[in-house]
Formats: structure tokens, C-alpha cells, sequence
């Protein structure tokens, strides 16, 4: 792999070794999709094999929270404070949580790698790749990939062929699921990793690679697209994603029990998706011929698919796809966009009629206030008729 730093990591593995060091309380806080549960993961294992002390284990809960570092989840942390928080692959547009939680005496420290806005929040230490140079080969890392960076500079000699190997097979299953661009490292982490999950150790990806899903599979890399359309969702079992539970169960009994609640959650969430993308094709057909993007919201939508339901319109129709869901407070949207085109980029230039927004250029989301739809609307054509 390319030797050149990322931005700050070195400074934030030194305060993680002094945190350890001093036996601090550390909290790790994620999002509950694979990137975020596996950069967890590798933290977690890097920092116990250093004798730290984990206080908490927490992540985001979209069905019932805001997702990415948010008040709700911060009230029911604060009885860990002071600690060091760490924030996995969210946090990088939660400026006013972000603030709130040095207010309750928390550490603030990110790994993120979604785009960077006009300003960063007020953490202690922000590790993400974007604020590096785009010719760099860890530009375009998962959060995943900047934590296996990170562990290797906490563990140096202590990290054994067997540990990087375990960190490795993870780290290529979660980059493959958040469909960074496979170049540079992750193109490394991918190669290298993913023939190692044909001989894991861990029940949780023996059953993944080993159920009936996968038969007819040609390759581990067409058994693993397969999988994460499965697994790749965001529910959760108490403060732990049911991703979490599946990759650290114990045995093959508990990984098959829990890979079997993946399918029956997939099956009926297919339905969902397949009701709605129709739907909404159906009613959009006609209406968006001459139209420069899709831009459609209702309040019976069901907010756990949305991003899902967007990506179908917009390979569907091949346009700026934006969809979202109305509710009393606000509205609460997805974008995705055609090759070539940034959500983030237009919606910035929006950013006035928006409360917060965020993701990567084909991908993310954004909330907004009913009453400026439509000029949010417009402000979006004006921007891509442009394009």
C-alpha cells in the first residue's frame, strides 16, 4: 500500500495510544451499515489487543433516530461521559451535534470519508481522506479502509499475520457493499481480501460464503455481491446493528440463526421496494419525460427504503434522482445521480433552503422544510440544466 499519510490519522492513533495508555473511557459510536459495523469492528479488536478500555459500543439507528451522530443516541451516551468519542463513518455534517456532545464532556474525534462540506464540525481530531490531495490512492477509502490504515499504525509489530488477515477479509466485504471506486487501496484491500473469506475464521462470514444464496456463484466475488444485497441493511438489536451480532457470533448455529432473520427481513423488504419502484414508475413515466430531474416526495413512504427507492428510479429513468418522504417536522429525502454527476455538488448550491445534507457525490441525503420545496426544486433544475 501506498505510504503517505492520511490526514491526521498518526495524530489520532497517538491520542488513542494515550487514552489506552491512561485507561480512559472510550466510546465507539457508528453507523449501522456493513462499513460502519466492520470499521467498528477492527477498532475495537485493535484497541482491546492494546489492553484499552471500551466503555460503550453504540450505533446509529435510522429507523428511529436521525441518522449519524444525533441528540437522541447523545442523551442516552452522556451517563459515559468524559470520555473519548469516537465517531465511525458518520458525523462529518453533524455540526450541532457534534458541539453538543463537547458540551456534555465528550472527546470528539471522526473517521469519516463522506464528502466534506464548507466547514468541519468541532472535533478534536478529524481523520478523512478527503481533506488529502484526489491523486492520492487512500482518497477514495471506505471508513473501513482508513481504520485497517489506522490499526496498522496502533498494533506495528503486534499485529499478527492472522489479525490483518481477519481485519483484511472484513475490511474487502465492507468496501465491496459501499461501492467506494475500486482503485488505489481499495482496489488493494479488495484483491487481497476477499480470497481470505473463503477460509475465515469467523461463523458469521462461514455462513455468508457457505449458504444456499450463493450456489451457482462462479467466484467469492459474485457470492459476496450476492450476500450484501442481503446483509447490507441498517436494523438493529438493542444498541448493537443485527450486522454486528452476525459477525461476532460464536458459533455456526448462532451466525445461521442470525443470517436466517437477514433473509426473512430481505424478503419482505423486497416486496416493499418492488411496490413502491413500481409505483412511482408508474406515475412518473409520462410526468418526467421533458423533465431535467426527478424530484417526488410523500408522506406514507417508508423511510428505511428510501434510498433503495431511489436508486431504482434513477437507473430506471437515468436522472438526478431526488425522493423523499414528508413528515411533520420536515422532510427527510435520498438522492442518487447518473454516472458522472454530484448530488453533494448540487445540493450545496442549494444549501440555503437546507436544514443538513451529506453523502458522496452519487449517493446521500438531505432534510428541508415543506414550505421550501419548491424552490428547492427549482434551484436543483437550475443547477443540473446546466450540466
Amino acid at each position: 500500500m501506498n505510504m503517505s499519510k492520511i490526514k491526521n490519522l498518526e495524530k489520532l492513533a497517538r491520542r488513542l495510544v494515550k487514552a489506552i495508555g491512561a485507561k480512559e473511557r472510550i466510546v465507539l459510536y457508528a453507523d449501522s451499515d456493513l462499513d460502519g459495523t466492520v470499521a467498528l469492528l477492527i477498532l475495537r479488536e485493535a484497541i482491546l489487543n492494546l489492553g484499552g478500555r471500551i466503555e460503550k459500543l453504540y450505533f446509529s439507528d435510522r429507523r428511529r433516530e436521525e441518522p449519524g451522530l444525533n441528540k437522541e443516541a447523545l442523551e442516552r451516551l452522556k451517563v459515559a461521559a468524559p470520555a473519548l468519542l469516537v465517531v465511525l463513518d458518520c458525523g462529518i455534517s453533524n455540526f450541532e451535534e457534534a458541539r453538543l456532545a463537547k458540551k456534555m464532556g465528550f472527546e470528539v474525534v471522526m473517521i469519516e470519508h463522506h464528502e466534506i462540506l464548507d466547514r468541519l464540525p468541532e472535533a478534536a481530531i478529524i481523520v478523512n481522506p478527503k481533506q488529502n490531495k484526489k491523486e492520492e490512492t487512500f482518497y477514495h477509502l471506505a471508513t473501513c479502509g482508513i481504520v485497517l490504515r489506522l490499526a496498522e499504525e496502533l498494533l506495528r509489530g503486534r499485529l499478527t499475520r492472522e489479525l490483518r488477515e481477519d481485519f483484511l477479509e472484513m475490511a474487502s466485504l465492507a468496501t465491496v457493499a459501499d461501492m467506494v471506486p475500486e482503485t488505489g487501496d481499495n482496489k488493494n484491500i479488495i484483491e487481497e481480501g476477499l480470497p481470505l473469506l473463503e477460509s475465515s475464521w469467523r461463523p458469521g462470514l462461514q455462513v455468508l460464503l457457505n449458504s444456499s444464496v450463493v450456489e451457482g456463484c462462479l467466484s467469492t466475488r459474485q457470492a459476496v455481491r450476492k450476500v450484501i444485497n442481503i446483509v447490507n441493511i441498517t436494523d438493529k438489536d438493542g444498541d448493537l446493528s443485527e450486522l454486528y451480532w452476525l459477525l461476532t457470533a460464536s458459533s455456526l448455529p448462532e451466525a445461521e440463526e442470525r443470517f436466517h432473520r437477514f433473509l426473512q427481513k430481505g424478503a419482505a423488504r423486497q416486496v416493499e421496494i418492488e411496490k413502491w419502484s413500481d409505483e412511482f414508475k408508474k406515475d412518473l413515466f409520462l410526468k418526467i419525460k421533458n423533465e431535467t430531474i426527478i424530484f417526488e416526495g410523500r408522506a406514507d413512504l417508508p423511510q428505511p427504503l428510501l434510498g433503495t427507492i431511489t436508486s431504482r428510479l434513477c437507473d430506471f429513468f437515468g436522472k438526478p434522482s431526488f425522493i423523499y418522504k414528508k413528515t411533520a417536522k420536515e422532510n427527510v429525502g435520498h438522492f442518487r445521480m447518473p454516472e458522472g454527476l454530484s448530488g453533494i455538488e448540487a445540493l450545496s448550491r442549494c444549501a440555503q433552503l437546507l436544514r443538513r445534507y451529506g453523502g458522496h457525490a452519487p449517493a446521500g441525503g438531505f432534510y428541508f422544510q415543506e414550505k421550501d420545496t419548491l424552490k428547492l426544486k427549482q434551484c436543483l433544475i437550475k443547477y443540473f440544466q446546466k450540466k
